[in-house]
């Protein structure tokens, strides 16, 4: 199997090289099955992995030991071999955060969001509020209504939305 990546949003797509005299039809769904499966648990994490061509390059079947679950065992092995080889990454939800505030806690809530890896975009006074957007990681959003209502006496509101995914930072497991 040979893997590469497609462009952002347009999904998994399977190609098939082999000479259709080399594998049968039915081994050969059975082949692209066992990808769709490798695909939506992937290896990194447990994952779907999105944007893909599977390309099948190679491949033989014997007819004395040749069934579809020892094909798909070995599709699944070739996959994860094909998958580590291609430098994968992992990507993380971003969401777009926008916090009304008022004036004298603004300081607190934009450190507060830089410390969770956020990247604030704008600022505006909206009345006697200030209005704070930014982008945020989805995993660092865990606690924040507490966090704020802490920071703020309870007087600023927040509201978020899925804004894109990105690569998550590579983690040392070491």
């Amino acid at each position: 199997l040979e893997l590469r990546p497609r462009p952002r949003g347009s999904g998994y797509e399977f190609e098939n090289a082999v000479d259709c005299t080399t594998m049968t039809a039915a081994y050969l769904a059975s082949v692209q099955e066992a990808v769709r499966d490798a695909i939506a648990s992937g290896p990194m994490a447990g994952y779907p992995i999105v944007d893909l061509l599977v390309r099948l390059v190679g491949g033989s079947y014997g007819l004395v030991n040749a069934n579809e679950a020892s094909l798909r065992i070995a599709t699944a092995i070739a996959f994860r071999a094909a998958y580590l080889q291609a430098s994968p990454k992992l990507l993380e939800p971003v969401m777009h955060v926008e916090v009304l505030t008022p004036p004298e806690f603004v300081g607190e809530v934009v450190g507060d969001l830089s410390r969770r890896r956020g990247v604030v975009s704008s600022t505006d006074s909206i009345g006697m509020d200030v209005f704070v957007g930014a982008l945020v990681p989805l995993s660092e959003m865990f606690g924040y209504a507490t966090t704020l209502r802490s920071q703020t006496q309870g007087r600023a509101t927040f509201s978020m939305a899925f804004q894109h995914y990105a690569s998550a930072p590579k983690i040392d497991v070491h």
